[in-house]
């Protein structure tokens, strides 16, 4: 009987501390099988696609490598790959064309609507000249998409996307005030007036003038049609000469930007007349490093190519979209870059 429980009591204490002892040597712990083991992830559902192939015309860009391009182009391949080959979206690499080339515009329309392509996105050189083609794309079905410069008839394109012309236009003018606080004359070198875009932007620059300078004396030439970057570099060497006394200057798109700045460095006036424009272009930043322009408001054609394609897409799929979308923009300034909305 002394020998049992001899051997019985040490027992007892190892299984009443051994076990404790072990499992903190060896860092296993006793847990619910539910919290020991995580249930295997779900794959998620492949995309579905409007039909096994959406084939998309994309009539924008200046060449293959625009940043328009290059987003339409980078959407419709991240929406082929989350269809996880149940379809894909093409693009028709057609549609580059010249700036203002809107005989080649109207032609590739054309093209598209004959190929049956699933929707166009475009960026129209001429909204008057391009409306009754975009009008009989939609009523063959297609939905018309435009991107940065819209068309005025109702009813014809599903939805708008581009940065918002008017609040752009109004960061422009605050940067100017901020930088050189109350000038008295301020000049304003208009592009192609055809383009909505430029108007909106004009029409900007103007109310936000007359709201945050309503002493200033805005001087305001407007092109008839078409104004090349000769032309605009002309009419910027003109007004420096005719008025000594102008304090800033302001250019409504890439053409009138970049002419702005070189006829300032032709006419030994950079940095000493603060020039704000728009476009990103290599020219343009460069001329901003190189202190001849005050800065560039670079909208975002990358982002705007890929959303149209999503929302081509929700239309295709039978869901609402918004007539219009508003993209986001950044100012670039001598400490690039200075401002994001």
């Amino acid at each position: 009987m002394t020998r049992f429980h001899g051997a019985v009591l040490p027992l007892f204490v190892f299984l009443l501390f051994g076990t404790a002892v072990f499992s903190f040597a060896t860092g296993l712990r006793e847990q619910p099988l539910s919290d020991a083991f995580e249930p295997a992830p779900r794959e998620e559902a492949p995309f579905v696609l409007p039909a096994p192939v959406v084939t998309l015309a994309i009539i924008a860009g200046s060449d293959t490598a625009d940043p328009l391009r290059m987003g339409v182009l980078e959407a419709a391949r991240d929406l082929t790959e989350r269809a996880g080959g149940t379809g894909r979206v093409a693009v028709l690499r057609s549609g580059v064309v010249p700036d203002q080339a809107v005989d080649l515009q109207i032609n590739e329309v054309e093209n598209a609507i004959a190929r049956n392509v699933s929707a166009i996105i475009i960026d129209p050189v001429d909204p008057v000249a391009l409306t009754p083609y975009l009008a009989r794309a939609s009523r063959e079905g297609i939905p018309v998409i435009t991107v940065n410069t819209p068309i005025g008839e109702p009813g014809i394109t599903a939805t708008h996307v581009a940065t918002d012309p008017v609040a752009a236009a109004a960061t422009v003018v605050d940067e100017l005030v901020r930088y050189l606080g109350e000038p008295s004359l301020v000049g304003i070198v208009t592009g192609d007036l055809d383009r909505g875009v430029v108007r909106g932007r004009r029409e900007g620059l103007l109310a936000r003038l007359d709201e945050a300078l309503p002493g200033a004396r805005v001087l305001d030439p407007v092109p008839a049609g078409t104004i090349s970057g000769t032309a605009a570099t002309t009419v910027t060497i003109n007004m420096l000469s005719a008025h000594r006394d102008i304090a800033a200057i302001l250019a409504t798109d890439e053409t009138t930007t970049v002419a702005v700045g070189r006829a300032l460095v032709r006419t030994g006036r950079g940095g000493a007349v603060a020039a704000i424009g728009f476009g990103p272009t290599r020219e343009g930043l460069d001329l901003v490093r190189q202190g001849a322009l005050l800065g560039i408001l670079q909208e975002d054609p990358r982002t705007v190519g890929y959303v149209a394609v999503l929302r081509a897409i929700d239309l295709l799929r039978g869901e609402d979209i918004p007539p219009r979308v508003s993209i986001g923009y950044r100012f670039f300034g001598p400490e690039l870059p200075r401002a994001d909305r």
